[in-house]
């Protein structure tokens, strides 16, 4: 990843300062929070360049009184969209109930309220953590059926599913692997990556060490 080479290593610092933050909100078993932490990480790679405090309070504000359709931004290491986490939550409370975390869970009760809470979840890396667990469950039950040639497939399907959008269709899914739109978008005129093969790389030769008990 010598293109990443700087933001790639600053990356894994961060991860490796905030272990004990993955080690509490990602699955017990080693294998699978690398799994998820993957599935998430090439967002990582993005965050400094994409950040502008000012801009992201106002549109955070804007969120808060208007709603994902007037102000849908990306939020945090992993760049998560409230717009994204308003699906997710919809989701889990419709078919996975039981799983945990339950992230559609809110003390607040007015719609401004909520807005509120998921923003300041949003800011956090310990719910962003949960966010992308639950997207892990999600895409396992929703994909109960589908057949995965290896553990590396299925990976990146998650991945891409994160990336493109997990309720899109499984064929438009499976062709955003093969995409190479990373990091700045499929209309972007010069040298781009595939977020699946970063995702898969840094499960491959980084992740289990980070997860590992």
């Amino acid at each position: 990843m010598r293109y990443f080479d700087k933001t790639y290593q600053q990356s894994l610092e961060y991860l490796w300062q905030h272990r004990a933050t993955l080690k509490k909100h990602l699955p017990s078993d080693s294998a699978e929070a690398a799994f998820v932490l993957a599935m998430g990480f090439p967002e990582l790679l993005r965050f400094e360049a994409m950040q502008n405090k000012m801009e992201t309070l106002f549109l955070e504000l804007l969120y808060v009184k208007n709603g994902a359709a007037y102000a849908n931004f990306s939020v945090g290491r992993f760049q998560m969209k409230p717009s994204f986490a308003e699906t997710l939550e919809k989701y889990a409370k419709t078919y996975i109930p039981k799983a945990i975390p339950q992230v559609y869970l809110y003390q607040a009760s007015s719609i401004k309220d909520v807005r509120r809470e998921r923003v300041k979840r949003l800011n956090q890396l310990s719910w962003q953590l949960r966010y992308l667990y639950t997207l892990y469950q999600a895409l396992n039950y929703r994909y109960s059926q589908q057949k995965f040639s290896s553990n590396a497939h299925k990976l990146r399907f998650f991945a891409a599913a994160y990336n493109y959008g997990f309720l899109s269709k499984s064929k438009k899914i499976q062709q955003w692997t093969q995409v190479k739109a990373f990091p700045h978008g499929r209309n972007h005129i010069g040298k781009q990556h595939n977020y699946t093969i970063i995702a898969l790389d840094f499960f491959k030769y980084e992740a289990l060490k980070l997860t590992k008990q």
